[in-house]
């Protein structure tokens, strides 16, 4: 893991692939948000004073952010796996009288 998580960083291959991962959450989230916006409006229109209006659909509205929330995610766990610094301070503790610390 190592080995990869080094090409990644030096190649800059891992930048590209967090902003395509964060273009593709925001895509996502404008997608969903234009959709749900569009399709309320044609119920809007549609609405007739004789017969039941139809009832706005969430569902495709929370599993498009669902989406959105897991495209985020992953790309704020590749930021963390790929730019924290290494934890040095446990390797620089000095040992005492030659014996591992537990």
């Amino acid at each position: 893991m190592a080995r990869l998580r080094e090409i990644l960083l030096t190649q800059y291959i891992g930048a590209v692939m967090i902003g395509l991962v964060l273009a593709q959450a925001i895509t996502a989230f404008v997608n969903a948000i234009v959709q749900s916006g569009a399709a309320y409006w044609a119920m809007e229109q549609s609405r007739s004073t004789l017969g039941t209006a139809p009832q706005f659909s969430w569902r495709n509205f929370i599993v498009s952010m669902v989406s959105v929330v897991l495209y985020v995610f992953i790309s704020v766990a590749l930021i963390r796996w790929l730019y924290a610094e290494p934890d040095t301070e446990a390797d620089q503790e000095p040992m005492e009288n030659g014996e591992a610390q537990l």
